[in-house]
């Protein structure tokens, strides 16, 4: 009997999923509202609760890479309807949850935007005041550079 069509066990509950990314999303709202009002709640709470709800998703990030290795294309999209419709939820469900990862990813990328705009403002800021940094502390595409050290040089 042919079971590929079967959700496997170890599959991550939906509701699970679901209730992950609306707190991702809801962080991500918080942390984009947090990027432009001063005084609003501190970023390095809302980045450890980011981390959280990441971690909460790491099994589905496990099934959707098993998913991948047998799977005809490589289209992320693709491959989470493929994923969900295997997982036999309603056509609601899926297309819900599609809707809130469009949702963060759009949220993730804006605010990377605002914080790369702000480091930049810094960085000449601090190139004014003759404080050089060694290197950008983010990479062009939101990674951290390796071995940062962080601002370290005065320009006499």
């Amino acid at each position: 009997m042919d079971t590929s069509d079967q959700p496997s066990a170890d599959a991550p509950s939906l509701d699970a999923v679901l209730g992950a990314l609306d707190r991702l999303q809801a962080c991500l709202e918080r942390e984009a509202w947090s990027l432009v009002q001063p005084g609003t709640p501190d970023l390095a709470a809302i980045a450890a609760e980011k981390t959280h709800c990441l971690d909460a998703l790491l099994p589905l990030d496990r099934a959707l890479r098993v998913h991948a290795a047998d799977a005809e294309t490589k289209d992320a999209k693709s491959l989470l309807r493929d994923w969900l419709l295997k997982q036999a939820p309603l056509p609601e469900v899926v297309h819900r949850m599609q809707l809130v990862l469009e949702t963060c990813q759009r949220l993730n990328q804006r605010n990377g935007a605002v914080l790369l705009a702000r480091q930049r403002q810094v960085a000449l800021g601090l190139q004014a005041l003759g404080v050089v940094s060694e290197r950008p502390l983010y990479t062009a595409h939101g990674g951290v550079n390796p071995g940062r050290r962080g601002m370290t040089s005065v320009r006499v």
